[in-house]
């Protein structure tokens, strides 16, 4: 399962020394997971699961690097 984020506002986070956002507009993150095999024969499971990935998504920045990251499911 591929998921993409797309920004559609600069944050709040700037760099210090320099006046830019740490996450710009206009940014894609995309980050691959895959299914549980018993999730992908029930569809309900599979919406439950993809609700909670997407509840537990968050933005990382380190070393100068966003990525897009699952916080505990």
């Amino acid at each position: 399962m591929m998921i993409s984020a797309h920004v559609t506002t600069n944050s709040s986070s700037k760099f210090k020394r320099i006046a830019k956002p740490v996450i710009a507009k206009g940014a894609m993150l995309q980050l691959v997971t895959s299914l549980p095999s018993v999730i992908q024969a029930d569809p309900e499971l599979m919406q439950t699961f993809a609700l909670n990935l997407v509840k537990n998504i968050k933005i990382s920045h380190f070393n100068g690097k966003n990525e897009l990251l699952i916080d505990d499911i």
